[in-house]
């Protein structure tokens, strides 16, 4: 199991402790000094937090980048129940955001990473509720 390191473990308290804009500056340190190429669940994490900063702060857009880089990280790695839980926030992150079809996918995919078939039912009141919320525009 990959270990946060201790600028992640520090921005994640300061996130906790309401002081968004210092998280973001010591998060994007922690990404800075990851491997783009071996590192992807460091970096998808550090960017999950990096947008739940940027949504902090009410930066929408920015949150947007992060949870794209992210799912980039994510999609780079073998299926494994270790990024479960990276898909499963992500999925959060979307769903908070009224991004139901992306929190869905999201959430598919948590799924498919622990190993748990879904049904194809499994997501029929995410869908219900899609239908009746205006998906908000990109």
């Amino acid at each position: 199991m990959t270990t946060p390191g201790p600028d992640k473990i520090v921005a994640r308290v300061e996130w906790l402790s309401g002081d968004y804009e210092k998280s973001l500056e010591t998060i994007k340190s922690a990404i800075a000094n990851t491997d783009p190429s071996k590192d992807l669940l460091q970096r998808a994490d550090a960017y999950l937090l990096a947008a739940r900063a940027e949504i902090s702060l009410g930066r929408q857009a920015e949150s947007e980048m992060n949870l794209l880089a992210a799912k980039s990280s994510l999609l780079g790695m073998e299926t494994s129940r270790q990024n479960a839980l990276a898909w499963r926030e992500l999925g959060d992150i979307y769903s908070g955001l009224g991004f139901l079809e992306d929190a869905i996918d999201a959430y598919r995919q948590a799924l498919q990473e622990a190993g748990v078939a879904a049904s194809p039912l499994a997501f029929s009141d995410l869908k219900i509720a899609e239908k009746g919320v205006n998906r908000p525009q990109r």
